[in-house]
């Protein structure tokens, strides 16, 4: 009986000792991280309007040269300025009034010139030439050397790039043109 009295005093001290007591906690808040949406990003930044300072002459060369060189019509079309395209052959310059084409008549053409539509075409994206040296007006030439196009087996020609509205265009070419 002894050691049922010695449990029962066990039990009965142990279940009424002090517990410890975990101390109030605070709770803090956690930061949580706000995204930020990603800025939105024109794919084509050459033709997003007046005066856009992300596209740069060079870039816009550079479009232009990569869409002549794989005969990528449709990346080529918008390069194209709607206000009317001017070629001029043998670089005689302007003798009188000349025809304007359009963005799609200036696709037909390519692709009528050239065997199975495939031009083969290399661009020197650099220099870019400066307004004075040609006539009929642009703002920047780009030299290119077109081979088996109408019916010539190769040919220097001068992309005329024109700005319009701060947008920049091929709007010409000097077909046979001597710098």
């Amino acid at each position: 009986m002894r050691s049922l009295l010695v449990l029962g005093l066990v039990m009965i001290v142990s279940c009424g000792a002090p517990q410890s007591v975990a101390s109030p906690s605070v709770a803090t808040p956690t930061p949580t991280a706000t995204a930020t949406p990603a800025p939105t990003v024109n794919p084509n930044p050459c033709m997003a309007g007046s005066d856009n300072p992300a596209c740069p002459s060079e870039t816009f060369v550079d479009r232009l040269a990569v869409a002549l060189e794989a005969s990528d019509y449709a990346s080529l079309r918008p390069l194209i300025t709607p206000t009317g395209f001017l070629g001029v052959r043998n670089g005689t310059g302007f003798t009188g009034p000349a025809a304007l084409a359009t963005p799609d008549q200036v696709i037909a053409s390519l692709q009528g010139s050239t065997p199975g539509g495939k031009l083969q075409v290399t661009v020197a994206r650099r220099p870019l030439i400066p307004r004075t040296a040609f006539i009929p007006p642009g703002d920047l030439y780009v030299l290119s050397t077109f081979s088996h196009f109408d019916n010539q087996p190769q040919q220097t020609v001068y992309l005329v790039i024109r700005s319009e509205t701060g947008t920049m265009y091929w709007s010409g070419a000097l077909y046979n043109a001597t710098p």
